[in-house]
């Protein structure tokens, strides 16, 4: 089993940023989402570079990454506008 080097990590998202930044623009719909995004996909993958067991597999395992820190985007994105909603019912409801 060979692991995959943090060389071979950077090299390999250096080569896939711009599919990157388009996989999450897809799923967040915004430029500085989908940067951030990318940002944590980054950080994540080099934070769990242990966790990937086939240096074939590191792309797919990249992407992944990438995919679920859009979805923690957009997902937290709701509970805010959810918050300010549930917020601005109270405020008309106390007439505040």
């Amino acid at each position: 089993m060979q692991l995959i080097t943090k060389e071979e990590l950077a090299d390999l998202i250096f080569e896939n940023k711009e599919s990157m930044y388009r996989l999450a623009y897809t799923i967040v719909e915004n430029d500085a989402d989908a940067q951030d995004a990318v940002g944590d996909a980054i950080v994540k993958a080099f934070g769990n570079i242990q966790r990937l067991r086939k240096k074939t597999s590191a792309k797919s395992w990249l992407m992944q990454i990438l995919v679920n820190s859009a979805h923690d985007i957009v997902r937290k994105k709701k509970q805010v506008e959810n918050s300010r909603k549930t917020i601005g019912r109270y405020r008309c409801h106390r007439g505040v």
